[in-house]
């Protein structure tokens, strides 16, 4: 459980800094870190990119906050996060430092991720003279046409340390332009996201075969529960089609995994076709996708909040491509910029009639489906490589350290 520090020891942390910021070099490490949430092991994307930017870019550390690990509900304190996380990766140990407010940055050059994580460091960015780049991501305080997000985000934008925002979906790339955040040579593009793609294709499960080595047709749904019915997330939709599809087929079954369970929609008259898991830890999707045929993802922007909407594709479903399952789900924003619909995935709307007649349709035609699934999933390996997620990343910081140290 998180501990509250004795005066004693407050006092003997706060005289350690102060020699600290006068004692050491004010630009001893290239590449700085700083994070809310890392290095807590199930923030999966942020733990593959930041270990690649360790291995990759000489002298990196990250600093650590510890301060969302409260909103993730992590019981363990952040001395304690950051234990395992060297006991899984002992190679980094060492690299991750306490932050501090008070503590001097002390870094050519800064990196953070999503927009209520930089405009927090900003004004220890700044009195530092550090200049940084981060990721803006959709969520994370960031939202379209949202009077709070856009102060933070100008603030930010105004910096005279800002070098690169990092963006992967083209909605926010415009947003920033056309709303005169920035100038488009102050945006690098970077389309899909970051995952375990060589674990995940590497450590994959002989996937059963409706028909032939099962004997269900399996429907899942995998996200966080953060309103009522999960109407931004379409748990809403899946259950109307569900509904539908009980009614035409016999062995079809639906699976539930995040924050949802039957008291949130009643699906009493489905209850022998319904199996909800609560929400789980990365290991246990592996074998549990294996199973699925489809993911239904009919998630719906601007539901959570006036400008709140999902990055494209969605972590989950990226996830499951990715296990070779069949991917459904929706783009009202047209954010895809590589997949082939009916192809490599097959992109929906939120009526559940055109969904249980999409779905049947495959249903009756598996071998389709298996197609789908197959070439989803080579495409999503595609598009979340190293080389097409990371090599452009450190290509950037690589660039703006040689320039910062030529200067």
């Amino acid at each position: 459980m998180h501990a509250t520090l004795s005066l004693p020891t407050r006092i003997l942390n706060y005289l350690k800094i102060k020699v600290e910021n006068y004692t050491r070099p004010n630009k001893e490490f290239d590449l700085i870190i700083i994070d809310d949430l890392f290095p807590y092991l199930m923030t999966i994307f942020r733990v593959v990119e930041f270990n690649y930017y360790l291995e990759h870019i000489p002298n990196t550390v990250v600093y650590a906050s510890g301060t969302a690990l409260k909103f993730v509900k992590v019981d363990d304190s952040l001395p304690e996060v950051v234990s395992k996380y060297e006991e899984t990766y002992p190679q980094h140990r060492g690299k991750v430092l306490k932050f501090d407010s008070r503590r001097k940055l002390r870094g050519k050059l800064a990196y953070t991720v999503f927009l209520h994580n930089t405009f927090t460091f900003l004004p220890m960015l700044e009195r530092d003279s550090i200049p940084f780049v981060f990721t803006l991501y959709a969520g994370g305080t960031f939202e379209l046409d949202n009077e709070r997000s856009d102060m933070q985000l100008r603030k930010i934008c105004a910096s005279k340390m800002l070098r690169k925002i990092i963006v992967k979906e083209k909605v926010i790339r415009d947003y920033l332009i056309n709303r005169q955040f920035c100038p488009a040579d102050k945006i690098e593009f970077i389309f899909g996201g970051i995952m375990e793609v060589e674990r995940l294709t590497k450590s994959a499960i002989p996937r059963p075969l409706y028909g032939h080595t099962k004997s269900t047709f399996d429907i899942c749904f995998v996200g966080f529960k953060y309103m009522p019915r999960g109407s931004d997330k379409g748990y809403d939709t899946f259950v109307d089609t569900a509904r539908l599809l009980c009614a035409r087929h016999s062995d079809v079954r639906f699976h539930v995994v995040g924050g949802f369970s039957s008291d949130d929609i009643d699906v009493s008259d489905m209850a022998d076709r319904f199996t909800f898991y609560g929400p789980r830890t990365i290991d246990f999707f592996l074998e549990f996708y294996a199973r699925m045929d489809v993911l239904l993802s009919p998630n719906i922007p601007y539901t959570l909040g006036k400008g709140a909407f999902d990055g494209f594709p969605l972590g989950t479903v990226a996830d499951a491509a990715l296990s070779g399952v069949a991917i459904f789900c929706t783009d009202y924003l047209h954010e895809n910029q590589a997949f082939v619909p009916g192809k490599d995935i097959e992109i929906i709307n939120n009526d559940p009639q055109h969904l249980a007649d999409t779905l049947t349709d495959y249903y009756e035609k598996y071998d389709r489906l298996i197609e789908l699934g197959r070439n989803g999933r080579m495409k999503f390996a595609e598009v979340f490589s190293v080389e097409k997620q990371m090599m452009p990343r450190v290509a950037l910081l690589n660039k703006l350290l040689k320039e910062i140290t030529a200067a």
